[in-house]
């Protein structure tokens, strides 16, 4: 009996390139929570049977992933038909149960392994995977007006704590304003704010990065945000608000959705009237679609991550309520120039 320490492609390759069968040793909750593993892994249709220690077990089935196996007794282990099977032993005291078999005299003739191991090495990979968002922070500044100091020094501060991001500032010598009817308008008519809105989506999908608004006070490195594929915050109400700050991995399709719905295809100006309604309507009905709720929770929508006023509070929010410093990335002092029309 020899043990090895797979991960669970390693375990698959190692049933399957001999069509070698599975036996999975313990038929507790731990059997049920892997379940969606060995499936994902093709390891379901390997498993004969499961073993478990305890007798009230055997002679009865466990249901995993909707398929019943037999429960055994661990004497079947003894029976040479099984001794080149792999036992995979999907339960927490994997030493435990082999030397307890040991010292029973009971020898175990087939190979095992321990998902334990296989679990700790997907944790590892999760943690460790390739980051989705490029290192961009993307803002937009429109209008001849110059960057006031103030926000220029919060830009600098982007640049501080991000040294190794490129900072991206989009306005009409770099950005084709022509793209759509509804910037133009609102760019004519010096609704700045309002050309931001679509372009700041705009360029996420593009190049993918992340976008504050001037008025973001960045708190910390953002390197862990670039494992989501996107996320977004709320605002001063209980609606998205891109402004606070969002990012997304390059061609992310929630963003061509918000860009393109319905600011893609309508006008800012028609019959003598501005269309003001804000970026927040828009995002969030475009993402209520999915489930998302608005409450001012944490939550997480598909792939998507929507982070609570206590991640990205407004001023307001982060001067009233207490907020546990360590845990603000970014304040946002929402200015309101699109209430200005500037």
């Amino acid at each position: 009996m020899k043990r090895y320490d797979w991960d669970f492609l390693q375990i698959k390759k190692a049933v399957t390139e001999k069509n070698r069968p599975l036996i999975c040793y313990g038929a507790g909750m731990a059997a049920r929570h892997i379940g969606c593993l060995l499936k994902k892994y093709e390891l379901l249709n390997q498993v004969i049977f499961w073993v478990d220690g305890d007798r009230n077990k055997t002679s009865s089935s466990i249901e995993i992933e909707g398929r019943k196996f037999d429960i055994r007794e661990k004497e079947v282990l003894q029976d040479w038909r099984y001794k080149d099977a792999l036992l995979l032993i999907t339960c927490e005291d994997d030493r435990g149960i082999v030397e307890g078999l040991q010292k029973e005299g009971k020898a175990v003739l087939c190979d095992y392994c321990s998902c334990l191991p296989a679990l700790n090495k997907l944790v590892s990979q999760v943690i460790q995977e390739e980051p989705k968002i490029p290192k961009k922070i993307h803002y937009c500044w429109f209008g001849l007006k110059k960057i006031p100091d103030r926000q220029k020094k919060l830009i600098e501060e982007w640049n501080k704590l991000c040294p190794d991001y490129e900072i991206c500032l989009w306005n009409e010598t770099n950005y084709e304003l022509a793209k759509c009817r509804y910037i133009t308008e609102a760019y004519e008519r010096g609704y700045y704010a309002f050309v931001s809105d679509y372009v700041r989506m705009d360029v996420v999908y593009q190049y993918g990065g992340f976008y504050f608004d001037t008025d973001v006070r960045l708190m910390k490195n953002i390197d862990f945000l670039r494992r989501y594929e996107a996320f977004f915050t709320y605002g001063k109400w209980p609606a998205i608000n891109s402004g606070s700050g969002f990012g997304a991995a390059r061609g992310n399709g929630l963003v061509k959705e918000i860009r393109d719905n319905p600011r893609g295809s309508i006008p800012f100006y028609e019959n003598g009237t501005c269309n003001k309604t804000t970026n927040c309507y828009y995002e969030t009905e475009i993402i209520r679609k999915y489930g998302f709720q608005m409450d001012f929770t944490t939550q997480n929508i598909g792939n998507i991550q929507i982070f609570s006023p206590g991640y990205f509070p407004t001023y307001t929010y982060s001067k009233d309520y207490g907020l546990v410093p360590e845990e603000v990335i970014a304040i946002h002092y929402d200015e309101g120039s699109w209430r200005q029309g500037r």
